[in-house]
C-alpha cells in the first residue's frame, strides 16, 4: 500500500512538471515517443535502409509434447523487420540501455528497449517516463553511434543485441565518421574479444554502465535499429557474427558431440546431471564449459559438432557458429524459454528439439517472463533418452 502511494505521489510530480512543458534536459521526462522513420521523415532527418523487411518461415521444433509451445508455434511464420540506421544532430542518449531522445524531447521507442517484459517494454511503459529529472547531459563535441541494449553483461545479448548494431552503422557507411560509441561496457572477456575483432578501440568507448548518472547530449548521433525482437534473431546477425569470429573456417565433417554444462554457473543447473551424463558419455558425448575458452575457440567446437546438448542459457548462443545440419537439444526450466536456439538451429538447416524438466509447463502460456525462474532443474531421464533416440535417428 506504501508503495504504491509512493508511486501514486511521484506520478502526480511528474504529470505537474511536465505540464510547464520545461525540456527533459532540465527537468520532467521526454514530451511524447515516435517511432525513428517517422521523426526522419517530419523532420529531414537521415535514414537510411540497411536490410529490407522480410518474412521468415521455419518448421515446428520437435519433442515429447503433441502441443508445441506457443512461444514457438507463433514464430512459424514470422516478419523480419526492416533494419536501419538514422542519424541527426543534438540528439540524446540516457541510461545504461541507451534510450534515445530526439532534439524536440521525444523518446524514438523502437530503438530504446528494456527488459521487463516478453519482447521487451518500449514507449510509455520506458523506465525514462519515471523519472522527475534527469541528470544533466554532457555535451559531446562529435559524432557518438548508438551501440548500447539491454542485457550488455550477458554473453547472449551482447552478441545478438548490441554487437550487430555496428555491422549496420558500417553497411550504412558511417563507421569512419564515428567518435564514440556508447556501450554499457565492463570489461568482460567477451566483450573485450569482440571489440577487438571488430577493431573499436576502448578510447572511443562511452561507457553507459551507470545507468541512473549517464545522460549525453551529441553534435551529432547515429542510431542503428535494434537488430531484431527479442525472441528471435534475423539472418543477416547470423552472417555478421560467423563473419566477425570465424571468417577463415569452413565447416569440416559433423562429427564431434559436446554436452555444454552450467555446472559452474549460479543458476539453472541440472540437480540429477551426474545421472544425464553418465549416459550421454556412453553416447560419445564429452563435457564442455563454454565460460573457461575464448569465443573463437567455442566457436571452432561447435563448428565442428554434429551434435549439441545444453540448458537453455548462453551457452547455447554459439550455435550461430554451428556446422549445417547441427542436431541439438534445449533442456528448458518449465519456465524459462524462448525461439532463440530453434531460430538458430534452423539457419544451419539443423535439427532442433526442446526438452522440459519436470514441472508446470503450460504450453498456451503467452509471457514467461513474468514467472521466469532461474531454479534448478530435474529431468526425467527415461523420457530424454526418448527424445534423444529419436534425434540420433534422423540423418
Amino acid at each position: 500500500m506504501r508503495q504504491n502511494i509512493k508511486k501514486a505521489i511521484k506520478k502526480a510530480i511528474i504529470k505537474a512538471i511536465n505540464s510547464f512543458n520545461i525540456s527533459s534536459e532540465k527537468w520532467g521526462t521526454p514530451k511524447g515517443f515516435i517511432n525513428a522513420l517517422d521523426w526522419c521523415e517530419k523532420n529531414g532527418a537521415n535514414y537510411k535502409l540497411v536490410y529490407a523487411k522480410k518474412e521468415v518461415t521455419q518448421a515446428e521444433p520437435i519433442r515429447l509434447d503433441e502441443k508445441v509451445h506457443k512461444l514457438y508455434r507463433d514464430e512459424y511464420v514470422r516478419t523480419q523487420s526492416e533494419s536501419f540506421v538514422a542519424s541527426f544532430n543534438h540528439g540524446r542518449v540516457w541510461g545504461r540501455n541507451g534510450a534515445v531522445i530526439t532534439p524536440d524531447d521525444l523518446l524514438l521507442y523502437d530503438v530504446s528497449r528494456e527488459f521487463g517484459a516478453y519482447g521487451g517494454v518500449y514507449g510509455k511503459e520506458h523506465s525514462v517516463f519515471k523519472q522527475i529529472k534527469l541528470t544533466k547531459p554532457k555535451y559531446i563535441d562529435g559524432t557518438v553511434a548508438v551501440l548500447a541494449s539491454p542485457g550488455a553483461n550477458n554473453f547472449h545479448h551482447w552478441l545478438y543485441d548490441n554487437m550487430p548494431r555496428l555491422h549496420l552503422i558500417q553497411r550504412a557507411g558511417f563507421l569512419n565518421e564515428i567518435d564514440y560509441f556508447i556501450l554499457d561496457y565492463t570489461d568482460l572477456p567477451f566483450q573485450r574479444e569482440t571489440l577487438r575483432k571488430a577493431g573499436i578501440p576502448e578510447s572511443k568507448i562511452l561507457n553507459c554502465h551507470n545507468n541512473w548518472e549517464f545522460h549525453i547530449k551529441a553534435k551529432r548521433l547515429v542510431v542503428p535499429s535494434l537488430p531484431s525482437r527479442l525472441g528471435v534473431i534475423s539472418d543477416w546477425t547470423v552472417d555478421y557474427l560467423r563473419d566477425l569470429i570465424i571468417p577463415q573456417i569452413d565447416s569440416k565433417q559433423l562429427k564431434k558431440r559436446i554436452y555444454i554444462s552450467r555446472k559452474k554457473a549460479p543458476s539453472r543447473k541440472i540437480v540429477n546431471e551426474e545421472d544425464l551424463f553418465s549416459y550421454l558419455g556412453k553416447k560419445g558425448f564429452k563435457e564442455y564449459f563454454a565460460e573457461d575458452y575464448s569465443i573463437t575457440e567455442t566457436a571452432e567446437l561447435f563448428n565442428e559438432a554434429e551434435f549439441i546438448i545444453g540448458v537453455h542459457g548462453s551457452g547455447l548462443s554459439n550455435l550461430v557458429f554451428a556446422g549445417k545440419g547441427v542436431k541439438v537439444i534445449d533442456i528448458i526450466a518449465p519456465k524459462h524459454l524462448d525461439p532463440y536456439y530453434w531460430v538458430l538451429t534452423g539457419f544451419q538447416q539443423g535439427v532442433y528439439a526442446y526438452f522440459s524438466g519436470e514441472g508446470c509447463f503450460d504450453e498456451d502460456a503467452e509471457d514467461l517472463v513474468k514467472d521466469k525462474i532461474d531454479h534448478d532443474i530435474r529431468i526425467n531421464l527415461a523420457l530424454f533418452e526418448q527424445l534423444f533416440q529419436r534425434i540420433e535417428k534422423i540423418n
